[in-house]
C-alpha cells in the first residue's frame, strides 16, 4: 500500500469518526420538535439540523414508521410514542391529577361507581387516580396499575384518538385479544371515534360483570388522558355517559386554566 493510499484510508476513518451516527442524527431531528412548533416542515428540519435532504427525509420516514413522528401534510408532528413519553413525568401527572380531582369526586358521587383517571403509556393504559369510597375494592384496579390498552375500556377510548396505522404500530400484531380481535378492534375504535372518544361496555358483556364508561379528556394539544367510571353490575351505561363526558370536559377546562 502506498503512502497516499494509507493517508486516504486514515482520512476516511477520521471522517467516519466525526460523522454523527444514526441515533445522534435522529436525536437531532427529535430535538427540533421538542423546541419548535407543533408541525414542522421538512425544509425547516434540514435548515436547523444541517442534515442532507436525502438523509433527513430517510430518517423522518423511519421515525414515522416507528411511531415517533406523524405525517401532517405538508409537515410532521410528534407521534404516539413521543406523546406517551411526554406524559411519563411525575410533574405533568401532578397537574393532571389536580385538574381532575374535583371532577372525579363528583362523578363518583353522582354515579355511585368507581371513578378513574388514566393515561396512555406506550401500548398500555396506566391508572393515575381512583376514587370509589366504599365501592373501591369492588373494582380490581389501583393507582399505578398498567393494563394492555386494547384490553381496557379506558384504553380503547385512548386508542381511538390514534389513526389505524398508529394503532398497528403500537399494538403488536402477535398480541392476543381476549376482548377484541383485529380487524374487530379497528371496527370498535371506529365506532368510538364516531362517538367523540366515548367507549363503554355493560356489565352483562364484561367477563368480570363490571360495566364501564370512559371518555377522552379533550386537552388542547390532543388527549392522552381519559376519565372512566366502573361498577359491578352496571348495566345502563348509556345513562351515565353524559356525567362522564361532563367530568372529562371539566378536567380539560381546569387544565387550560392552569396553562393560561
Amino acid at each position: 500500500m502506498s503512502a497516499s493510499d494509507s493517508g486516504a484510508d486514515e482520512a476516511r476513518r477520521e471522517h467516519a469518526k466525526q460523522r454523527p451516527g444514526v441515533a445522534e442524527r435522529m436525536t437531532q431531528i427529535l430535538d427540533v420538535f421538542a423546541a419548535g412548533p407543533e408541525t414542522i416542515l421538512l425544509e425547516d428540519i434540514i435548515r436547523i439540523t444541517e442534515l442532507p435532504r436525502s438523509t433527513a427525509y430517510r430518517l423522518l420516514q423511519q421515525l414515522v414508521a416507528l411511531g415517533w413522528l406523524r405525517n401532517a401534510e405538508p409537515g410532521y408532528h410528534l407521534g404516539v410514542r413521543s406523546l406517551s413519553l411526554g406524559t411519563g413525568g411525575g410533574a405533568s401527572f401532578d397537574h393532571l391529577r389536580a385538574a381532575a380531582a374535583t371532577a372525579l369526586s363528583r362523578v363518583h358521587i353522582e354515579t355511585r361507581a368507581v371513578a378513574h383517571l388514566a393515561v396512555l403509556d406506550g401500548p398500555t393504559v396506566r391508572y393515575l387516580d381512583k376514587i370509589g369510597g366504599a365501592f373501591a375494592e369492588s373494582v380490581p384496579s389501583h393507582i399505578g396499575k398498567k393494563l394492555p390498552a386494547h384490553q381496557s375500556i379506558c384504553g380503547i377510548s385512548l386508542l381511538a384518538r390514534l389513526t389505524p396505522e398508529e394503532v398497528d404500530t403500537l399494538i403488536p400484531q402477535a398480541a392476543t385479544y381476549p376482548l377484541w380481535e383485529l380487524p374487530s378492534l379497528h371496527s370498535t375504535l371506529n365506532r368510538v371515534r364516531q362517538r367523540g372518544g366515548v367507549a363503554f361496555v355493560s356489565a352483562s358483556r364484561s367477563p368480570l360483570n363490571i360495566g364501564v364508561v370512559a371518555s377522552l379528556i379533550p386537552l388542547r394539544h390532543g388527549s392522552t388522558a381519559v376519565i372512566g367510571v366502573a361498577g359491578v353490575g352496571l348495566e345502563r351505561v348509556d345513562q351515565i355517559v353524559p356525567r362522564v363526558l361532563h367530568a372529562a370536559r371539566e378536567t380539560a377546562a381546569r387544565m387550560d386554566r392552569q396553562i393560561a
